[in-house]
């Protein structure tokens, strides 16, 4: 039975791996549960585990950086059932169909044969029903992602997300029986983020935000992993068999940029536009019962299960903290000022996403297609907060040549205000439009050749 668990999780990896199996491993995440946990019943469980490193096959091994370069990361087993897979960072080139996938990835520290290492991957693990259900497995994924890839945050193991949520519980939470989306939404505020929660019943295609903005929920959904940013999911059903389920999606399936030709555009202040957003898509999920890396499609988030009554209920985004403008807002702003200001044609695309300041400027100032001109316009004009919104638009041709005619930069620090749209930039045919800090007005200057810009990706 343990043997079959086990199998079902590496079932997409390549056949040609070859593993490393050490035993008598001490893991740092089920030591932590075994001492808070498992070590106070009656029963004995055992202490220690097995890793499973994961390398490629034509791998030298008498020879130390080729060890390192064709290591692809590793699995830990833990002497539980159920719940025998622990702790997993795995490089998506390990698995049969890696070389199709966008995720999010950071780089975790690792050793393999004594040699210290670290693996570019997305943390994941199975639950093990008691002490860590669906909803604390997410948590820890997602803090041991951020904790490795930013020096604001810190990872997290199980005992700490018991000892935060005991701060608000009325009732004890181990062995646990699982986690509301709220639960989470706080642990994760707790460890220094700005959450934003999003649910699927306000967030309609025929609702209306604050009177006048419209948004979609899958629209919103698809932004933030366009952004690169991890999300925590919860699964519900509409059946009269209830199910509830949290996992996080990372990333998405590679998509053919033609595609953009077979939406449907919408019209908006009297220009009709196409959103990249809406191009149909596989979204990639870590769900705790499964193996890495699994995709499917937006309406059908769970077919593991064996169900088509699953949908994404609610959406749990962990922003960086002062970022106060999120996605259906600075979608509609983007939209509106873009469709008013800048004199496109009908059947323009649009691209949205969020990004560090940092990694935006250094694609600009690489980019080979922009022209210096702008480059030093940019860096003379703007001042940038450390997260900004980017749109990008471009007519089907130049979007599907994977190019960008026009530009628009909004100030992600920057809450909405009713009747206020300045952003921070914009660039459109021989035109750049921003805002001077120092005069406090709007201005727009005149550019010798038109804007050209490779398309960025944040994932």
């Amino acid at each position: 039975m343990v043997i079959n668990a086990i199998l079902s999780y590496i079932s997409d990896y390549r056949n040609d791996l070859q593993i490393i199996a050490e035993d008598n491993y001490v893991d740092k995440v089920y030591r932590n549960s075994f001492s808070n946990y498992y070590s106070t019943k009656l029963n004995p469980y055992p202490e220690y585990c097995v890793r499973l490193s994961f390398l490629e096959s034509d791998v030298d091994f008498d020879e130390k950086d080729d060890i390192l370069k064709k290591y692809l990361g590793f699995m830990i087993l833990r002497p539980i059932n159920p719940g025998v897979v622990g702790r997993t960072a795995i490089n998506p080139k390990s698995l049969k169909s890696g070389d199709d996938l966008m995720v999010c990835r950071a780089k975790i520290r690792s050793s393999v044969l004594g040699y210290k290492t670290f693996v570019e991957a997305f943390p994941h693990s199975s639950q093990d029903s008691e002490y860590s259900t669906c909803a604390e497995t997410s948590i820890w994924t997602l803090m041991e992602y951020f904790g490795n890839k930013y020096p604001e945050y810190t990872t997290i193991l199980p005992s700490k997300i018991h000892e935060i949520l005991d701060k608000k519980a009325h009732e004890r939470h181990v062995p646990s029986c699982g986690l509301t989306y709220f639960d989470i939404s706080y642990v994760l505020k707790s460890c220094g983020f700005g959450i934003k929660n999003y649910c699927r019943n306000r967030y309609k295609d025929d609702d209306d935000l604050d009177k006048h903005i419209k948004v979609s929920f899958r629209r919103i959904f698809s932004t933030y992993i366009e952004s690169g940013f991890p999300v925590g999911v919860a699964i519900s059903s509409e059946s009269e068999h209830p199910f509830g389920h949290a996992v996080v999606c990372i990333g998405r399936k590679k998509i053919n940029r033609t595609l953009i030709s077979s939406i449907a555009a919408e019209e908006i202040n009297g220009k009709k536009i196409r959103r990249w957003s809406d191009v149909p898509s596989e979204f990639v999920f870590n769900d705790d019962n499964v193996g890495v890396y699994r995709h499917t499609n937006f309406n059908n988030p769970a077919p593991q299960y064996g169900r088509n009554d699953l949908y994404i209920s609610n959406i749990i985004v962990p922003l960086y903290n002062k970022i106060y403008l999120d996605a259906p807002y600075a979608l509609y702003l983007s939209e509106n000022f873009c469709t008013r200001v800048f004199p496109i044609s009908d059947g323009y695309v649009f691209r949205s996403y969020l990004a560090s300041s940092n990694s935006y400027m250094n694609h600009i100032m690489s980019d080979g297609l922009l022209s210096d001109i702008y480059k030093n316009a940019i860096i003379n004009l703007i001042r940038l907060p450390k997260f900004v919104w980017i749109t990008e638009i471009a007519s089907e041709e130049k979007f599907i040549a994977n190019e960008v005619e026009g530009l628009l930069m909004l100030d992600a620090t920057e809450p909405y205000k009713l009747g206020v749209v300045y952003p921070l930039l914009g660039m459109y045919d021989k035109s750049i439009y921003f805002y001077d800090v120092n005069t406090q007005s709007y201005r727009v200057n005149s550019m010798p050749t038109p804007f050209q810009i490779t398309s960025f990706s944040n994932i």
